[in-house]
Parts: C-alpha cells; sequence; structure tokens
C-alpha cells in the first residue's frame, strides 16, 4: 500500500513538473517570438530545463535563439539535444534542417549535406512550406563543394520546388562557380 502511494505521489509530482514546464515554454515562446525578448526566453527555458532537462521543445527553442544570435556552435549543440531527446515519431525534419543551416554557416558543407538528407528523408506535409529553402540549402553546399554535376542535376530536379528568384540565384552561383574554377585551372597551369 505504502508502494503505491509512494508511486502516485510520483505521478502527481511529475505532472506539476510538466505543467510548470509547459506553462514556462508558451511564456518563453511569446517572449521569443511576439515580443522579441531573447533574455527573457531565455530565462525561461533555463528554468525549464532545471525542472524539465529532457524538454525537447526547449532545447529547440534555445538553439533557435542562439542561431539568431549567431552563437552557432551553441546552437548545433541545442539542436542535437533535441535530436537526442526526440521520440521516433516527433516531427525531426526542422531541427535537422536548422542543424544542416548551423553546418552550412560553419562552411562545413559535408555535414550540411548530411543533414539535408536526414531533413528530406523525415519531411512531412506540414514542412512543406520551408522545403525550397531546405534543396536551395542542399544545391547551395554542393555548388560550395565544388560538386557542379549534382549542383546542376539537383537543380533541374528540385527546379518546381524552388521560387524563380531562388532559381536564378543559384544558376547564377552554378554558373559563376564553374567560371572561377576554369580560371583557376588556366592560371594553375
Amino acid at each position: 500500500m505504502r508502494n503505491i502511494r509512494l508511486s502516485m505521489e510520483l505521478k502527481i509530482q511529475m505532472s506539476i513538473s510538466n505543467i510548470t514546464s509547459e506553462r514556462l515554454y508558451r511564456q518563453a515562446c511569446d517572449y521569443f517570438y511576439f515580443l522579441e525578448n531573447t533574455k527573457f526566453a531565455l530565462l525561461c527555458i533555463e528554468k525549464i530545463l532545471n525542472i524539465t532537462p529532457k524538454h525537447r521543445k526547449s532545447w529547440f527553442l534555445k538553439g533557435e535563439i542562439f542561431l539568431l544570435e549567431n552563437k552557432i556552435e551553441e546552437a548545433v549543440e541545442c539542436f542535437k539535444k533535441t535530436e537526442k531527446y526526440s521520440a521516433p515519431l516527433d516531427n525531426r525534419a526542422r531541427n535537422l534542417a536548422n542543424i544542416a543551416v548551423c553546418y552550412e554557416m560553419l562552411e562545413d558543407y559535408k555535414k550540411a549535406l548530411l543533414f539535408c538528407s536526414k531533413a528530406l528523408d523525415c519531411i512531412c506535409e506540414e514542412d512543406y512550406d520551408f522545403l525550397p529553402s531546405l534543396y536551395q540549402l542542399q544545391i547551395s553546399s554542393l555548388i560550395k563543394l565544388g560538386h557542379y554535376s549534382k549542383a546542376k542535376r539537383a537543380l533541374k530536379d528540385f527546379n518546381s520546388y524552388l521560387f524563380s528568384e531562388d532559381i536564378h540565384c543559384l544558376k547564377m552561383n552554378l554558373t559563376n562557380s564553374i567560371k572561377e574554377k576554369v580560371v583557376q585551372l588556366k592560371i594553375a597551369k
């Protein structure tokens, strides 16, 4: 009987901490998205993570804040924690896309491509709004790695998903990169 009572008390404490974490998470979102106050959003997130260290939504929001503040390494760590604490059925595409963006910003284009592919593998219907950005990042990384034929093929394959101004910009980048490579080869000879 005593074990049942202790178990019930533990469940009540856990549900109270979950309610508190969720309330603080909503506050953090309000501070970040609506009031554009990252300082108070981070304070809420730290409180949440003290109560519920595996609160994946808080890790994701913290990563977005660090990304906005150009603290890229810290953002990557937060997004990786989000991955670590995600359940198999959680929507992970946006998180993986954010990791790809971070690696692209860190000029680690191989890892950017890897995480673009992972994001594309688990994309669902609700993520189609950022699909053009993900394709653009993938093609841009291919160009920066000098994989021009793959970039051309990807540009052709993804043409219908990209916005016309993105297509124009990517084509210009690809053309300029190829021309630059030709000039470098001529100079090297």
